[in-house]
């Protein structure tokens, strides 16, 4: 998915298949995420919201992502 805007929600779950989400620079969103197995890839940068926790944020955090990762791939990209 290419994303012209930065959306407000998000809500992925890939199981068995990879999901590729291209938004662009933006002021920052929040993700939670819930990885049973499988792959999470992003190209923005990212810390840990809590300690011992799976919740990340990037930059300001407006916006929120739920990626539910089922033994899939979940790839953020930075639209150029």
């Amino acid at each position: 998915m290419d994303c012209l805007k930065m959306p407000e929600r998000l809500h992925s779950v890939s199981t068995g298949a990879k999901a590729v989400v291209s938004i662009p620079d933006n002021e920052g969103f929040q993700i939670i995420l819930k990885e049973r197995s499988g792959v999470f890839k992003s190209e923005f940068d990212l810390t840990p919201l809590h300690e011992d926790s799976n919740d990340l944020i990037h930059k300001s955090g407006k916006s929120e992502f739920h990626v539910d990762i089922r033994g899939g791939a979940f790839h953020l990209k930075s639209r150029k």
